[in-house]
């Protein structure tokens, strides 16, 4: 037994302990890591953004150079005349200073530009270079950038590479320069006959490239055609030999992969103008010191609550299997006969108390059963003595109609016979078996009958329009609901009118609510005798003081006993323009 009593413990203690921390950690685990690559992927995105607007900047100062050469002919013509050696006279030299202090501009006063180059095609193959002047490609110690005008024809309009630029033949690996070759043409042609060549110094791009921002400052790369272009100075060398061919797509979700045994993020995004992709990439465990700590401490209290539950389901055991010994004892007094003593407040009560609770909650429920048995009774003999309130003076009146229809037509089919037929359909459906709800369809059946009894009686002083669609027909409405509204008109409406009444009726569900609105173009209602028709609404007997209206009250009252407050019934009346009666009711739109 005692076994059995510490393994229950056991479970009712370490399963409530151990169960929240461990779905509390791994929550925990899961949404830190989510938010901090969610915040990562953010941040480098956000880095890559300025490192691409900072980049694209000094990028695109060829393209304010390159404007002059593609849009103004006289210029276009100056160039390649002076490339071409035509003239030596002092118009000639100072056209030359113009157009070198245009490039020099840009050269001198951008420190990341090493060398501008300007070319159109020429006899004398002469090029125009920034802070030297004129001259021949063959002569100038950097040539490489040549091959690429004579590939124009495969090459974009704009082109990208990294090379080593040489400006003095003694210079022997060069300068480390990203060239950015862009096609020139003259005016009125349309092949590229030139090329403006810009080279930037790579060292100012990685600078530019290496701003620190934390301790996780990701490392950045400028890639081009899958070929790195530059790359902060915080890169590690291992980092040079990334495979970013194989990474999602710039645009995605941030790539994972592992190097040495690490895990590193990847996030990448592309430029608008150029063929360049901006990398970052950040090391994980670097970042994710948060979440291994939070790690550490849910194991910690992991062995802190097993401790703790192995103590608790221990102490609790031999408590239990004590107070089961003394009940034990207890039967066994009281079958030796022996005299029970009426437990201390220092004795356990347990059983007795979850007895007491036990008899309490069976006699409450019984009493719940009985009030709820009461009150279902008196529901239901409220609505049927509802339903019996239905106007008697109309069966009357119609009886007696049809007796004096009946004296003055033969046997044959007529009026009287007619009459009858509907009377005993209304009859039918009002005293058979009582239920609280029917479909549409079949109250404006029922309603049907008793229109073309109060025609007869009325020889069509009124006529009734109906407007619905037969898409609600099967929606549950109060049975008798429409004779007593369209009584009323009949009765106090048109009492006194020597015009045909109309009696409007629209019907129409809207947002889980069907609406009825019965209109007519009565006599109406004064304001004192709708304030006093409200009032009857809510009086306790249904004998309120008027009794004019019964028909509306017993209406008003079988809505709220069958659909509770949620359903509505509002009466708009102006003296000797009519009265509008607007019922809602909830509807179930799976009947």
């Amino acid at each position: 037994m005692k076994r059995r009593f510490l393994i229950e413990n056991l479970i009712k203690f370490l399963v409530p302990m151990m169960i929240p921390l461990i779905t509390l950690g791994l929550f925990s685990s899961i949404l830190v890591n989510t938010t901090l690559r969610k915040e990562i992927t953010n941040n480098n995105t956000l880095t890559l953004s300025q490192v691409r607007n900072s980049t694209e900047l000094i990028f695109n100062e060829l393209d304010g150079l390159s404007i002059n050469y593609s849009l103004n002919a006289s210029f276009v013509v100056s160039i390649k005349n002076i490339l071409s050696g035509g003239g030596t006279d002092y118009e000639h030299t100072l056209m030359q200073k113009n157009l070198l202090d245009i490039i020099n501009t840009n050269f001198n006063t951008k420190p990341y530009i090493h060398s501008i180059y300007v070319y159109y095609e020429n006899s004398n193959s002469n090029m125009l270079v920034s802070g030297y002047g004129v001259a021949r490609i063959d002569n100038y110690p950097d040539k490489d950038w040549f091959h690429r005008y004579l590939e124009k024809d495969s090459l974009p309009e704009t082109y990208i590479e990294v090379r080593n630029v040489k400006s003095y033949d003694f210079e022997k690996a060069g300068t480390p320069c990203i060239s950015i070759y862009k096609k020139l043409y003259s005016p009125g042609i349309s092949e590229a006959d030139g090329m403006i060549v810009m080279n930037i110094r790579q060292n100012f791009v990685q600078n530019l490239l290496s701003t620190e921002t934390g301790q996780s400052t990701p490392s950045i790369f400028l890639l081009n055609n899958n070929s790195i272009i530059a790359h902060s100075k915080n890169c590690p060398a291992d980092y040079l030999n990334i495979d970013f061919h194989s990474f999602s797509p710039a645009g995605t979700n941030p790539s994972t992969f592992y190097l040495n045994n690490g895990e590193y993020i990847c996030t990448q995004i592309a430029s608008d103008k150029y063929d360049i992709q901006y990398i970052s990439v950040s090391e994980t465990d670097k970042l994710f010191h948060l979440s291994r700590s939070l790690s550490q401490i849910v194991v910690t209290l992991l062995i802190i609550s097993f401790s703790l539950g192995c103590i608790l389901s221990l102490f609790f055991t031999y408590k239990n299997c004590k107070q089961i010994d003394a009940i034990v004892n207890l039967l066994n007094r009281a079958e030796m006969g022996k005299l029970l003593s009426i437990p201390s407040k220092k004795t356990n009560t347990y059983e007795y108390i979850e007895q007491k609770i036990i008899k309490s909650f069976l006699e409450n429920q019984y009493l719940q059963e009985q009030f709820a048995a009461k009150k279902y009774q008196l529901a239901s003999l409220e609505l049927i003595a509802l339903q019996t309130q239905i106007n008697p003076h109309f069966l009357f009146n119609t009886l007696k109609s049809i007796f004096w229809k009946t004296v003055s037509l033969t046997e044959s089919q007529n009026d009287a016979s007619k009459m009858i037929e509907h009377l005993s359909s209304i009859l039918q459906y009002s005293l058979s078996s009582p239920k609280e709800t029917v479909t549409l369809s079949e109250e404006l059946e029922n309603t049907e009958d008793y229109i073309e009894i109060q025609k007869m009686r009325k020889r069509d002083r009124f006529d009734v329009i109906w407007q619905y669609s037969d898409e609600i027909l099967n929606f549950k409405v109060v049975k008798l609901l429409f004779q007593p509204l369209i009584e009323n008109s009949l009765s106090h409406g048109f009492f006194n009118s020597t015009q045909k009444g109309i009696i409007k009726i629209k019907i129409f569900y809207q947002n889980n609510n069907l609406f009825i609105h019965v209109i007519d173009n009565g006599c109406g209602i004064s304001k004192e005798n709708l304030k006093t028709l409200y009032e009857s609404f809510h009086a306790e007997s249904d004998r309120d003081p008027f009794t004019a209206h019964i028909g509306l009250v017993n209406t008003y009252k079988r809505i709220k006993l069958i659909f509770g407050e949620q359903a509505e019934f509002k009466i708009l009346s102006r003296p000797g323009k009519g009265t509008a009666i607007q019922i809602r009711i909830p509807v179930d739109t799976e009947c």
